[in-house]
């Protein structure tokens, strides 16, 4: 399981960039990229992890949560720091999916 972050294929759009920066609407944003990813994503993380479906739902809404935390705290700038954020979140996520 090696996609990009839901909420950075989106946040690639211009048009979407100040509403993620924006912390007001935070909540309402990764509740609507739960939603649309969820039934993609949650069944992945069971085929590839053998979690139960609670199990797999916790582990998606931190990956979310936790990414979209870190890409903010990055002003969503994709640039060599940002790729290099990438990468360690990237390995680390990917690590506990395998294990």
């Amino acid at each position: 399981m090696r996609t990009k972050p839901s909420c950075q294929r989106i946040a690639d759009s211009d048009k979407y960039h100040h509403l993620f920066m924006d912390v007001s609407v935070s909540d309402h944003i990764i509740q609507r990229i739960a939603a649309h990813e969820h039934d993609k994503v949650v069944p992945d993380l069971m085929a590839h992890t053998g979690l139960a479906t609670d199990e797999a739902e916790m582990l998606f809404k931190f990956i979310l949560n936790g990414s979209f935390a870190v890409n903010r705290s990055l002003s969503w700038e994709k640039n060599e720091r940002w790729y290099r954020y990438q990468q360690i979140l990237g390995r680390f996520i990917n690590a506990g999916i395998e294990r």
